[in-house]
């Protein structure tokens, strides 16, 4: 396992050395003594861990991972190091690689606390299965109560989950131990501002925010946001308006690789499209079907993010005869191909049959690479950015039926702005009130152009209508549908519970219906002000109060 051209005695001195900076984090020192070791000849696992963490804390993953697994390959069955890449593949978005390594460093030793640890962490940064990442974050505390990041991790998950209790009692088991921990002030805080807390909150945060220097980029960005729920919970919508500018200036500089991003000018080379296609120049393809016999219907459901997606995907999934796919991204390589360039565009007018069988193909196999079944059953994919993909849609799947989920777009932009949403090459827009506005009036062009011109079969629903008759509003979308209404679709919030939900509204659709988000950009009248000319015209084209 090690090999040296150094002395036996200089080389066990130069280990000792690495091990001695990684136990006192001091990484930078570990990896220059690393490399000065590596240079003179030796051999040892320690000495690219030594790399691999320091790497980590510049954020290079890629290397990190790489000198990970150079690690491994003089210690093949060293547990630390087959985790320690696992998380390399879970920062690297390798969710399913970094889960591989972790079930195969569980093989190896099944009680390593840290493993389970890691195994949390994985699944509650992937985001589809809180439930698992819970039971992980639970077995680590069991093989070891004083696993700080285990703690940490469960109390980030009722945060998620909105398990108040469990929040603030596991916030305050972190805070016993390590009082300045900032992650678990985070979440005491988003628990006094369910609690209508707000004041204590607001205090929390301050006091939080006046030690900035010492916090990541990401967690002031976190605090931020969180303060202007606190200030909005007080009425103090200006102030919070400015806290949410502060927290999105802070995502612009977290995200900056997007900023030069080719999604806005691709959304634009869409809508471009749509003005001049005249609809006899469209051409349906021959095989109709959805490339899926077995589905009873599938359904896109759609229109633009905070504008009740999650709100209807849940009334729906709450029906025995649905399956929904929640924000999952099946069409991929075909939106790449075809809708990001106008050439694509213009080849998509002309594909062939082959080639819409072949993107159908790989579009159920992605569904069912995310442990979905569609057989037999109506088949919901939701994704509220679709609405960009409908003339990709209408090409490959032309019998699918479109739900399309509308909201006040005043309500609908401020929301995005002030929601701390995932932060996407689309979603970057959201953080500028302006980039927001502007990018709804490209997507709703879009959704407009593509039911105006295109043979789809759309039903256009508002939001404010099905939270004033949720009954009537189904009744019609069941129809619409082909499927029958019932009673459980009324109960959908109790079903609602005991489903992970990837959306951000998840918590607010668990409470069930509510006005709550219904005209609260008037609170916000004077900040809004500058993008309401842009979203006029959708406010009069969709039939809301002008005033």
């Amino acid at each position: 396992m090690m090999l040296m051209t150094a002395t036996p005695a200089n080389a066990q001195q130069m280990l000792q050395s690495v091990a001695d900076a990684i136990l006192a984090a001091d990484f930078a020192r570990a990896s220059d003594l690393a490399a000065a070791s590596l240079a003179r000849g030796v051999r040892h696992p320690i000495l690219h861990k030594a790399r691999a963490l320091r790497a980590d804390q510049l954020g290079r993953h890629g290397e990190a991972l790489r000198q990970f697994e150079e690690a491994r390959r003089l210690d093949p069955n060293d547990p630390y190091i087959l985790g320690a890449i696992a998380v390399s593949h879970g920062r690297l978005g390798d969710h399913a690689g970094a889960l591989a390594m972790l079930d195969a460093a569980l093989a190896l030793d099944p009680d390593r606390a840290e493993t389970h640890y890691q195994r949390g962490w994985v699944l509650e940064s992937r985001g589809d299965d809180l439930k698992g990442a819970r039971a992980s974050y639970r077995r680590a505390l069991e093989i070891n109560p004083a696993h700080l990041g285990a703690m940490s991790g469960l109390t980030a998950i009722a945060v998620r989950l909105q398990d108040w209790p469990e929040a603030r009692a596991r916030a305050a088991q972190v805070l016993e131990r390590v009082p300045g921990h900032a992650t678990a002030h985070v979440a005491m805080a988003a628990a006094e501002i369910e609690d209508k807390e707000f004041i204590a909150a607001e205090a929390r945060l301050r006091k939080l925010l006046g030690n900035a220097p010492s916090l990541a980029l990401n967690v002031r960005a976190v605090i931020k946001g969180l303060l202007g729920d606190a200030l909005d919970g007080q009425d103090r919508t200006a102030e919070a308006f400015a806290a949410h500018t502060a927290e999105n200036e802070d995502e612009r500089e977290l995200h900056a690789r997007f900023k030069q991003s080719d999604a806005v000018p691709a959304v634009n080379a869409i809508a471009e499209f749509l003005e001049t296609l005249a609809p006899q120049q469209w051409r349906a393809p021959i095989d109709g079907k959805t490339g899926n016999d077995a589905v009873q219907q599938h359904v896109f459901l759609m229109g633009f993010p905070r504008s009740g997606t999650t709100l209807l995907e849940q009334i729906l999934a709450s029906h025995p005869n649905v399956v929904g796919l929640e924000e999952r991204e099946c069409m991929a390589e075909a939106g790449r191909r075809y809708l990001t360039t106008p050439a694509g565009l213009a080849q998509l007018m002309n594909i062939s049959d082959v080639e819409i069988l072949e993107a159908r193909r790989k579009y159920w196999n992605a569904v069912r690479g995310y442990g979905i079944e569609p057989g037999g059953k109506v088949f919901v994919d939701k994704v509220p950015m679709h609405t960009i993909k409908l003339p990709l849609i209408a090409k490959l799947f032309p019998n699918a039926k479109i739900l399309f989920a509308l909201r006040d777009p005043r309500d609908v932009v401020l929301s995005c702005f002030r929601r701390h949403l995932e932060v996407s090459v689309a979603t970057y827009e959201f953080l500028t009130l302006d980039g927001c506005a502007r990018l709804y009036d490209r997507v709703m062009t879009i959704g407009a152009l593509s039911r105006a011109k295109l043979p789809l079969a759309c039903h256009v629903q508002r939001h404010e209508d099905l939270v004033a008759d949720l009954e009537a509003a189904m009744k019609t979308i069941c129809a619409f549908l082909g499927i029958a209404w019932t009673e459980a679709m009324a109960d959908f919030a109790r079903v609602a519970k005991v489903r992970d939900i990837r959306s951000l509204s998840g918590p607010q659709v668990r409470r069930g219906l509510n006005r709550d988000g219904i005209d609260q950009w008037r609170r916000y009248a004077a900040q809004m002000a500058p993008v309401l000319p842009i979203l006029e015209p959708w406010v009069e084209r969709f039939g809301y109060p002008a005033a």
